[in-house]
């Protein structure tokens, strides 16, 4: 939704300033749109982040190899969305719209790699017991 949103701006008519102004106007509302999915998407890969952490010292031994690979998969997911939202993020003029984006993404980000490497230790301590 937050893609056809974008593309159906960016094909307003521009024909006059009037119509160019209402399309420049779509392009900023809808990439507005398409900049918070990825955000929410690396929110919500970082609760996967965290709850691995947790999920690494009370798992049955016989799953941690999933909770290793869900929090290497959640940190990509987590800088998946980052990067997507940053390269949305570029393009707006609304300067804070995009701060608070950018506050929510580096909240996200924050420590993931420490989260990762604190969860595969424990994954490995407790494999070896």
């Amino acid at each position: 939704a937050a893609y056809t949103a974008v593309r159906d701006a960016y094909r307003l008519p521009r024909a006059d300033d009037g119509e160019w102004a209402a399309r420049s106007a779509a392009i900023e509302e809808s990439m507005h749109g398409a900049s918070e999915v990825p955000v929410q998407t690396a929110e919500a890969a970082r609760l996967v982040l965290d709850l691995a952490v947790e999920a690494a010292e009370i798992m049955n031994v016989t799953v941690l190899g999933d909770v290793a690979v869900a929090a290497h998969v959640a940190l990509a997911a987590a800088r998946s969305g980052a990067d997507q939202a940053d390269l949305n993020l570029s393009t707006l003029g609304d300067e804070a719209f995009v701060s608070s984006l950018r506050s929510r993404l580096k909240r996200a980000l924050e420590g993931g790699d420490s989260i990762v490497e604190k969860t595969v230790a424990t994954v490995r301590r407790r494999a070896a017991a």
